[in-house]
């Protein structure tokens, strides 16, 4: 199995979420679901990584930060 991705279904997130659906070529899964329930999808190793709301850097709810890879 491969990288295994949580994000929302947003306008915002669509040309990220849309580069992994097109490149057939990246074994991705991508789930989607509502920004309250990324951190337990990532906690949970449902995912991998996550696009989490940055209220979660306050919780302690992440574990790192990609610099320059906000939305």
């Amino acid at each position: 199995m491969g990288l295994k991705i949580a994000a929302v279904s947003f306008l915002n997130t669509i040309p990220l979420v849309e580069w992994f659906v097109r490149n057939e070529s990246l074994d991705v899964n991508i789930t989607k679901a509502l920004p309250s329930k990324l951190s337990a999808l990532l906690e949970s190793g449902q995912a991998d990584v996550g696009l989490l709301p940055v209220v979660e850097v306050f919780r302690n709810n992440c574990s790192g930060i990609l610099s320059g890879s906000c939305i």
